[in-house]
């Protein structure tokens, strides 16, 4: 499975909420689009971290490292991995991690966009849920000052056919997923 493409951020622009670094919201916006072009025009991720443990026996989890998207696919058909991280550096940095969660059944997949500052910081979180409970798709985004502090969040639902805005439904169930915000706290940071 290829890794989602960085989407652009969306509903944020004029927003002038101030981080105790004196950063705007807008200034933030500006690091994470210039942050997903570049990710955008690397295509392909530089490094793909799959967790290879054994996801019925919840097992710690074991991180393997490929080099290249031919390296993964190739191993695809000896390991069954339902989380996989894709990873894009910049000047040896980590600008950009696109994990991919699912579960063996399929009912859901959730995709978790980080984009990360030069010094490992946090800039924004883009998680999406797409799950046939409660036939949703529910996109959150959180926006970091350099501290760590929310400047901005944003929770939708569409329908999951439609894609159009919908209330939650009785049927739907979250599906929980680590958020890092930090480079230096990705399960597989000692292995960058």
């Amino acid at each position: 499975m290829l890794p989602m493409t960085f989407l652009a951020l969306a509903g944020l622009a004029g927003a002038q909420e101030v981080s105790p670094d004196g950063k705007t919201l807008a200034e933030v916006q500006a690091y994470v689009k210039e942050a997903r072009d570049f990710v955008e025009k690397q295509g392909e991720p530089h490094l793909i971290f799959a967790d290879v443990s054994d996801y019925n026996e919840g097992s710690k989890p074991l991180w393997k490292k490929y080099s290249s998207m031919i390296d993964f696919q190739n191993a695809g058909e000896e390991i069954e991995s339902y989380t996989v991280a894709y990873v894009w550096l910049k000047e040896g940095k980590v600008i950009g991690v696109n994990f991919t969660y699912s579960s063996p059944s399929g009912d859901w997949a959730h995709y978790a966009e980080h984009v990360f500052r030069p010094d490992g910081s946090i800039a924004e979180i883009r998680k999406e849920l797409r799950t046939f409970m409660g036939d949703v798709i529910v996109i959150r985004t959180t926006v970091f000052d350099p501290s760590g502090k929310e400047l901005k969040v944003s929770k939708e639902f569409l329908d999951l056919n439609t894609q159009k805005p919908v209330p939650p439904t009785e049927n739907f169930q979250d599906v929980d997923i680590p958020v890092y915000k930090k480079a230096g706290d990705l399960p597989f940071a000692g292995q960058l």
